[in-house]
């Protein structure tokens, strides 16, 4: 079977890798070597690819979004049910990484193997800094020789958590920017080294988002359904599920919601203009980012 050519399969969506950048992830993960242990952040068609290309590889998929983790337990089911992937659900999570704290996956153990290979396409763009979490989680683990990718490098976010990745682990890695698909990035690991949290560029990074954190929370606290309609329109109901998604990986409940617009309409009317004029300009822009 042709898996590129498969609709199910095809890594040429909205949201996926594009083939390209798998091509290349594959092909340079072959020239190292078979890997024994691949981690992917942002399970898809993705992991069954993984599967195909490397199929006596363990491969770990994680993944927040619970219509993602299901669509890929089917294709898994589907194309390689004897595969050696182990797909984990995890929910999202502020956890803490020197200074500040990060939106990511909430971090659990992974098995006690030398990782080979690190792939970072997820968690989702609200999360500010969530993928540069997923290196904090899987470091000390990845093998001296092993690769990590970061895809969506053509972003200003993306870039900033390769900036600190580098900050934090001085010389542990040499950096290639790949200009395909979405812009991949490359480290190879060339020497394990003991992390700087309080490294400057990290630290100015991290009282930065933590600002954005804060606020996005203050502005999505003041937008009730009426504030989206406005912001969005009719198109608020089919983003239904984004939007849940947010406000539970923030920690807002309906119900704060409408505590906060019943307490202050003064502070409503500023969440409201803040999430218009600032955050959420950004949060539309990254949503449409092709």
């Amino acid at each position: 079977m042709d898996a590129r050519s498969n609709e199910k399969l095809n890594l040429d969506g909205h949201w996926s890798l594009t083939e390209a950048a798998f091509e290349t992830i594959v092909r340079l993960m072959s020239a190292m070597g078979e890997p024994k242990q691949i981690v992917e952040y942002g399970s898809g068609p993705s992991t069954v690819r993984l599967a195909m290309a490397f199929p006596e590889a363990g491969i770990t998929s994680i993944d927040s979004d619970k219509q993602s983790f299901e669509s890929t337990k089917a294709l898994i089911d589907e194309f390689v049910k004897q595969s050696r992937i182990i797909l984990r659900y995890r929910r999202l999570g502020f956890e803490r990484y020197g200074s500040g704290e990060i939106l990511s996956y909430q971090h659990e153990p992974l098995d006690d193997l030398p990782i080979d290979c690190v792939i970072v396409d997820g968690p989702p763009f609200y999360t500010l800094r969530g993928r540069e979490a997923c290196l904090y989680q899987t470091y000390s683990k990845i093998r001296v020789g092993g690769i990590v990718f970061l895809d969506d490098c053509y972003r200003e976010s993306e870039r900033i958590v390769v900036g600190n990745w580098l900050s934090v682990f001085p010389g542990s890695f040499r950096l290639e920017m790949i200009p395909v698909g979405h812009t991949l990035a490359v480290l190879r690991k060339v020497t394990s080294v003991e992390p700087r949290w309080n490294d400057p560029l990290k630290s100015r990074d991290s009282s930065f988002v933590s600002r954005e954190y804060q606020e996005f929370k203050s502005a999505m606290l003041h937008m009730d359904e009426d504030a989206w309609r406005q912001a969005w329109g009719e198109n608020v109901v089919h983003m239904r599920h984004l939007l849940d998604a947010i406000y539970e990986a923030y920690g807002v409940a309906p119900e704060q919601v409408r505590a906060a617009a019943l307490s202050d309409s003064q502070l409503g009317l500023f969440g409201r203009w803040l999430l218009r004029r600032r955050s959420f300009k950004t949060l539309r822009r990254l949503l449409n980012p092709k």
